[in-house]
């Protein structure tokens, strides 16, 4: 790991016009904008996680997993393809849901609900399926990834992938000579692979979503994690003058590597054409941590303002219940050490209950995990459907960079952001107390003169009337 290792220094390996040459030549879409987001994260799992390679050691699916998913995606499409037009497509993810049997989808349905004539288009995480949610109109994603993705692999079988090696060798080249990144063979071996199947399915996307959007007469798009490398969909959108935005999802900084371009990309007009249009933004704060030449808005946080409604309603009369949890949340990727750091936090700090919270993409092996390795253990876990009710009983919130530290502004007494590389990296610049290693969390909590979030405005994180806002922008920018 490197301490001083920042965005800046990743940003070096795209600051040339030479990394945008190599194209799909059908869409003329840089392949660079498609795999940057894994390249960086690639890169990063070496330079500032604990556990290297750590996005290389996801699940893997079988060919079985995905024809069951692909097939029984297009049977519900088929039959729920009724409404034939509709003005506002949302893309969303089954990540959404705080569980498989939860019917909302925090993301993307009250975005849904909002506007009358919106379509719902959700992606199944891992490929796994599961049941739609309550929104009145929905179809799912799967069948418009999966089909170019068979495409790529058969494709692939057939043509040279010289081109490809090429441009990955530029990227371990340039990597190296400009931050000191040595790729291993295991990567070099997955970013040839993953950008054969980019570059093979980019053009079956393209012509299946315009095809997609042609017929629903879509006029605004609002996209969920669309500056990740969903250029498909966002250049097809664009070309049938359909206005796009992206919504926020989760913490966007500084520190974040879909939302921050090198000055080179920033005014690249082929990056431009890749990226939505418009960013609807939490709040002020927010819009104002990162680069992306886009245009941004301040729209607030739906789920966030809808679920304290209930939660003011509904624990009025609790405001005196004892709050007596540490609440530890979740990163997503390294579920063990948060464990371990938990259970050892409970173990010598005994006046309080020390709480592990699941990042989402956690949830599906978490009691498999606990089964196997911490069965015995002290770990509580939090199983709360939403986070807001978790806060009820919590004195303190502890994480690196989950969106839950800034969610608790105001309804937890404090707050403490662990300040490891991971963190630094992400979060450079950040006005809430920070802790670097067990001991000094414990002695900061005992002292109880740290960890207040005075700082930071509630009001230019989380702007208020969310739903007005919306229907403004798409009334102001899409007309309806």
């Amino acid at each position: 790991m490197n301490r001083n290792f920042s965005l800046n220094d990743l940003l070096e390996i795209e600051e040339c016009d030479e990394i945008l040459e190599f194209k799909c030549e059908k869409t003329q879409i840089p392949i660079w904008l498609e795999v940057r987001g894994l390249f960086f994260r690639l890169v990063k799992s070496d330079k500032v996680y604990t556990n290297n390679n750590t996005y290389l050691n996801h699940r893997k699916v079988s060919n079985a997993e995905l024809v069951i998913n692909l097939f029984k995606s297009c049977l519900y499409n088929i039959f729920n393809s009724y409404r034939k037009e509709s003005d506002v497509l949302i893309t969303t993810s089954s990540i959404g849901f705080s569980n498989h049997d939860d019917n909302t989808n925090r993301l993307s349905d009250h975005f849904a609900n909002a506007h009358i004539n919106s379509l719902v288009l959700l992606r199944n995480k891992d490929w796994k399926w599961r049941k739609p949610s309550n929104t009145p109109t929905q179809l799912f994603h799967d069948p418009l990834l999966i089909v170019p993705s068979i495409y790529a692999k058969i494709s692939a079988k057939f043509y040279s992938n010289q081109d490809i090696i090429k441009f990955v060798e530029f990227l371990k080249i340039r990597s190296f000579n400009l931050i000191g990144w040595r790729m291993s063979d295991e990567q070099y071996d997955y970013l040839i692979k993953y950008i054969s199947n980019v570059k093979y399915s980019l053009p079956v996307k393209y012509k299946l979503y315009k095809r997609f959007l042609e017929k629903r007469k879509v006029k605004v798009l609002i996209g969920l994690t669309l500056c990740y490398g969903s250029s498909a969909l966002v250049v097809a959108a664009k070309d049938l003058k359909i206005v796009v935005a992206e919504y926020q999802h989760g913490v966007v900084s500084s520190g974040h590597t879909a939302y921050n371009f090198s000055q080179a990309l920033c005014s690249s007009e082929l990056v431009k054409r890749v990226l939505p249009s418009h960013f609807l933004g939490y709040g002020k704060w927010w819009n104002e941590s990162f680069n992306a030449p886009i245009e941004k808005h301040i729209i607030g946080n739906p789920h966030r303002s809808e679920q304290l409604k209930k939660y003011y309603e509904n624990h009025k009369n609790e405001n005196n219940k004892k709050r007596n949890n540490i609440l530890i949340l979740g990163d997503g990727f390294e579920t063990e050490r948060y464990i371990e750091f938990a259970i050892n936090l409970n173990n010598k700090l005994h006046q309080y209950d020390v709480v592990f919270r699941p990042h989402p993409r956690e949830r599906t092996h978490m009691q498999k995990l606990i089964d196997n390795k911490y069965k015995n253990s002290t770990i509580i876990i939090d199983d709360e459907r939403d986070i807001y009710s978790s806060f009820l009983f919590t004195d303190i919130v502890i994480s690196e960079l989950s969106t839950g530290l800034f969610e608790a502004i105001g309804l937890v007494n404090r707050i403490f952001i662990w300040r490891t590389d991971k963190s630094i990296f992400a979060l450079p610049d950040i006005p809430i107390a920070t802790f670097s290693s067990l001991d000094d969390l414990i002695n900061k909590i005992i002292d109880k003169k740290e960890g207040y979030t005075n700082a930071l405005k509630e009001n230019e994180l989380w702007a208020t009337d969310w739903k007005s806002n919306y229907l403004n922008f798409l009334y102001i920018k899409g007309n309806i």
